[in-house]
């Protein structure tokens, strides 16, 4: 049952998150909005000859992505958990192309940044359907009441975990959650749950908007950060003021030129 934001449910939303680590489906675009910010997507996919499967750190140049994760439609969700005083660190798409082999080996987002695992948190938005067919997300719902657990490296161009590295005990995969979504529908995990995802064995694309939030005052010193929620200034970070709007994304060759320059690309 898709989860909303009344003052009675607010409770209870919190309340799974702590207790299971995730919370879903919750609903916030409508059909028409999703269709707008696909069309930026499709815009940067041009640029790259149609195929764009990992593209990270969207929010510091490009102003849709800005405005998306500041959008207080999905912070209406993110502050009854975090609190009032929030920071975006990170965005990330990862774009599943049908019938191709990219997977997301089981892991802890915490792994990486080391934040404060309860003060932090990943909201997962679907520009798509997201469904067991074409490699939605999966959990190991309370796996992260032992918080960060020891990882592993490893190569393999088929995972679409940029640094490569998958948790080192054994998942129990008949203990995983599909996170299944409709276009619009969000999804929030905590940073410590045990999660990843299958190849894309559908013939319909999936593509999921990531966004990394946290409490301010628990960012690391030297963080580069846009202040999602709260007027709280800390010396300590490096604040993002809001990009412009590129004036060249129409024109393939310039708008990939800018990407590659500004924005993380695999």
């Amino acid at each position: 049952m898709p989860l909303h934001n009344t003052m009675n449910q607010t409770t209870v939303n919190c309340n799974t998150f702590r207790t299971e680590g995730v919370m879903f489906p919750i609903p916030i675009f409508s059909k028409k909005e999703v269709l707008s910010h696909k069309a930026e997507f499709e815009l940067m996919e041009k640029a790259f000859n149609g195929k764009l499967p990992y593209a990270g750190n969207l929010h510091f140049s490009l102003l849709w992505a800005y405005e998306l994760s500041t959008h207080p439609k999905i912070l209406d969700f993110i502050t009854p958990i975090l609190g009032d005083d929030i920071s975006v660190v990170g965005t990330l798409m990862l774009t599943k192309y049908p019938k191709t082999d990219n997977y997301v080996s089981w892991h802890q987002d915490g792994m990486n940044s080391k934040w404060d695992q309860n003060n932090s948190l990943t909201a997962w938005l679907a520009l798509t359907n997201s469904n067991a067919g074409n490699g939605c997300m999966q959990v190991i719902p309370k796996s992260h009441e032992n918080l960060l657990q020891e990882h592993v490296y490893f190569t393999d161009q088929k995972n679409m975990i940029r640094k490569g590295h998958r948790i080192a005990t054994n998942v129990n995969e008949e203990e995983a959650l599909d996170l299944e979504l409709r276009s619009g529908e969000m999804s929030i995990h905590h940073n410590s749950i045990i999660h990843g995802s299958k190849p894309n064995a559908s013939l319909q694309k999936r593509i999921g908007f990531i966004i990394r939030y946290i409490n301010t005052k628990y960012v690391n010193p030297g963080t580069s950060v846009i202040y999602a929620k709260g007027n709280t200034k800390y010396d300590h970070l490096n604040k993002i003021d809001k990009p412009d709007a590129f004036g060249l994304k129409h024109s393939p060759e310039a708008y990939k030129d800018f990407l590659t320059q500004n924005i993380v690309i695999k």
